[in-house]
């Protein structure tokens, strides 16, 4: 069961935003670590699942509470959902790089809430809230800005960022439907991944090559575990589109991170479609909290 109130709330929300800040580190880490796509995808992916796996083993040896790895079938469709969304993330982020178009591949991530609202209004029965489809309407609005740019790159690069969005946003809606603590199982999901990587360095066509092992353990053991740790999390206790929202926030902050890195260049449409993404994701925070706090104050008091 899915928790309410005013603790589980804000609980909701601060995992959320721990999450998404943390995410935004993952694109800038990812391409300092300068490794080739079965590098990138067996060692990247190995350090999540040790990662989970140490944290796991840790939590459950100091507390009884621990949730587990994949929990039922509901984790395995959510760990499908994220294990292949990793291996579609990293082809467009390593296609992306050599066109100077990963900001652009970012910001079609934010389809997500859009494609997450309608899959919890069409499966699950949740109406989103007025300020819920403005804010998504924003985002619609921020990605035709910065997708309608033809130097936006491939439509290959485009189409890995609409995949990840797509999956995300499965992921997400499973989560909230099944109310169980996901929090391990994105992270486990990189086995997938991994088997991928592998195969092909093992094919003997493709050699391990990696620029910055530092930077990948970066990417790998920390911010990713963190991250996906958090937005996994928060389904249990708000919606599936405003979790969905924050992923946004790698869309819009990540890019300023590869212009101030790697001087990959931002256009003035890119800088407005992003403060709409960003406005968004605060308009829709605040209007969501406002809407709890007075729906609690109107519930009335009933003795015992």
């Amino acid at each position: 069961m899915n928790k309410t109130g005013p603790r589980p709330l804000l609980l909701g929300y601060a995992l959320a935003l721990t999450g998404g800040l943390t995410l935004t580190f993952d694109i800038p880490t990812l391409r300092l670590a300068d490794a080739n796509l079965a590098s990138a995808l067996l060692f990247r992916s190995m350090l999540e699942v040790l990662a989970a796996i140490g944290i796991w083993a840790v939590w459950r040896s100091l507390r009884k509470d621990a949730p587990p790895l994949i929990p039922g079938w509901h984790g395995l469709l959510v760990s499908l959902f994220y294990g292949t969304g990793s291996i579609v993330f990293v082809t467009g982020v390593v296609a992306s790089a050599d066109e100077g178009a990963t900001g652009a591949m970012l910001f079609l991530l934010a389809t997500s809430p859009l494609i997450a609202a309608l899959l919890a209004f069409f499966f699950l029965g949740e109406r989103p809230a007025p300020a819920t489809w403005i804010a998504l309407i924003l985002v619609l609005l921020g990605v035709g800005l910065i997708v309608g740019n033809p130097t936006a790159g491939s439509g290959f690069v485009k189409l890995c960022g609409f995949g990840v969005a797509s999956l995300i946003a499965g992921a997400i809606t499973v989560s909230r439907w099944s109310g169980k603590s996901m929090g391990f199982t994105p992270l486990i999901a990189c086995v997938l991944p991994a088997l991928m990587g592998g195969m092909m360095l093992v094919d003997g066509e493709t050699a391990p090559e990696v620029g910055s092992w530092f930077w990948l353990a970066v990417n790998g053991a920390i911010t990713l575990p963190i991250a996906f740790f958090c937005l996994a999390q928060a389904p249990r206790y708000i919606p599936a589109p405003q979790a969905a929202l924050f992923y946004l926030l790698e869309t819009t902050i990540a890019p300023i991170w590869l212009f101030l890195i790697f001087g990959e260049g931002i256009t003035p449409l890119s800088l407005l479609g992003g403060a709409l993404i960003v406005g968004a994701v605060a308009f829709d925070t605040v209007c969501q909290i406002r809407r709890r706090r007075r729906e609690r104050r109107t519930v009335p008091f009933r003795g015992a």
